[in-house]
C-alpha cells in the first residue's frame, strides 16, 4: 500500500503517519510545508522501526510542498510515486491551519484568503490529484481530516475555520458519489478537541483543551493517536464497504 499523507508533520498528521507506517508493506509519504525537522523525524522513525521487519517493512519519504499551490500538488504525487515505484493508494488529506481566535467581525481579508486557499482550495487540489492517480477498481481510499467545528460553528473564535472544514464535509460526501462506481472510497473524520498544539497557539490559552475536553460525555480531551487510529481504519480494507462517512471522534460532543 502506497499512501500520502499531506500536513504529516506534526500533530494528528504526525501519529497517523507513524501508525500507517507501522502496517506491514505499507510506504508512507509525509508531506510538510515548514517543519522539514518533524517531518525528517518521522520518515526516520518509520524507516529504521521498518528495517527490523526485513521483508514486511515499508518505507517513508518527506515531500515538501504547499497543498495550496497546484504546481506543488502535482509534484508531491509525481515524487512519492517514484519515490515508492508504484501507483498510490490511499490519501489522507490533513494539511491545515488556522489563525488567533477572533470573532468574524475583526477578521481581516487577507486571513480569510489564506484559510480557504488552504483549507479549502487545498483539500480540492489534493483531492482532484488523488482521482487522477488512484487506480479504478483498487479498493483505494481518500480520508480527509475535517473537524467537530464544522457541526458546532465555533462562533468569537474560528468561524472561518469551521467554514472550511465544512467545505471538507460537503467534499467527503459529494465525491464519495462520484468515485463509489470506481471502486474508491472517500470518508472524513472529524476530531473534537484533540490534544495538540493548536489549541495554546490559537487562543494563548495553555488551560483550553483539557477545560473543553472535560465538556465531553467522556470527559476529557482525545489524543492524536485516537484521531489517527480512525484515520488508518477507513484506510485499510476492514472499511471496504464505508464511504461517505463523517465519522466523529470527538468523545461524544
Amino acid at each position: 500500500m502506497n499512501i500520502l499523507i499531506t500536513g504529516a508533520s506534526r500533530g494528528i498528521g504526525h501519529s497517523t503517519a507513524l501508525l500507517a507506517g507501522s502496517k506491514p508493506n505499507w510506504n508512507i509519504g509525509i508531506n510538510y510545508l515548514r517543519d522539514a525537522h518533524s517531518a525528517n523525524s518521522a520518515v526516520e522513525e518509520i524507516n529504521t522501526n521498518n528495517k527490523t521487519k526485513t521483508s514486511s517493512g515499508g518505507k517513508a519519504i518527506a515531500l515538501r510542498g504547499d497543498i495550496s499551490d497546484e504546481k506543488d500538488v502535482h509534484r508531491i504525487f509525481s515524487t512519492f510515486e517514484e519515490g515508492v515505484g508504484g501507483k498510490i493508494d490511499g490519501v489522507v488529506i490533513k494539511a491545515g491551519i488556522t489563525a488567533p481566535a477572533l470573532p468574524l467581525v475583526d477578521m481581516s481579508v487577507e486571513r480569510l484568503k489564506r484559510m480557504f486557499d488552504t483549507n479549502v482550495l487545498g483539500a480540492y487540489l489534493c483531492a482532484r490529484e488523488a482521482v487522477r492517480r488512484i487506480p479504478q477498481d483498487s479498493n483505494g481510499s481518500i480520508v480527509i481530516v475535517s473537524s467537530g467545528a464544522s457541526r458546532l460553528g465555533s462562533p468569537n473564535e474560528y468561524v472561518d475555520y469551521a467554514g472550511s472544514k465544512g467545505a471538507m464535509d460537503t467534499l467527503t460526501i459529494g465525491l464519495s458519489k462520484e468515485l463509489g462506481p470506481r471502486g474508491v472510497r472517500v470518508n472524513a473524520v472529524r476530531p473534537g478537541v484533540i490534544r495538540t498544539e493548536i489549541h495554546e497557539k490559537g487562543t494563548g490559552d495553555a488551560g483550553r483543551v483539557e477545560r473543553l475536553g472535560g465538556q465531553t460525555p467522556l470527559g476529557r480531551a482525545g489524543e492524536a493517536e485516537e484521531v489517527a487510529r480512525a484515520v488508518v481504519w477507513l484506510l485499510g480494507s476492514e472499511a471496504s464497504y464505508v464511504t461517505g462517512a463523517l465519522l466523529d471522534v470527538a468523545g461524544g460532543r
